[in-house]
């Protein structure tokens, strides 16, 4: 076992995780290495981070224009903000936005 890979088990993650059945709070050890061999090969796939493109796109267009917007008015931009802000409504939108209509007739073929 590679210690440094094993979490402390606390009664938080128990709770809170399914037993601790996640990847971040799960010991190293079997089920561990197949939950990242799935995250790997399933979740950042080539295809998986492609079909990201045209969002990523749509919404790298917003900040730029606020930083624009302020920095033309001779104000001050926070990168650190921009960039939470820009990181949380990517990975909502990633994951909370409905399926495009080409995606939907792939779920439910005629």
């Amino acid at each position: 076992m590679i210690s440094a890979s094993s979490r402390p088990r606390s009664k938080a993650s128990e709770i809170l995780h399914y037993g601790a059945k996640d990847m971040a709070f799960n010991p190293y050890g079997e089920y561990w290495r197949q939950l990242k061999k799935l995250t790997i090969t399933q979740l950042l796939s080539s295809k998986k981070v492609q079909s990201f493109a045209p969002l990523l796109a749509r919404e790298v267009a917003q900040p730029l224009q606020t930083i624009s917007v302020i920095a033309s008015d001779g104000g001050v931009v926070s990168l650190t903000e921009v960039s939470n802000w820009f990181t949380n409504v990517l990975v909502c939108k990633a994951v909370l936005e409905p399926p495009s209509a080409t995606k939907r007739k792939s779920f439910f073929p005629s």
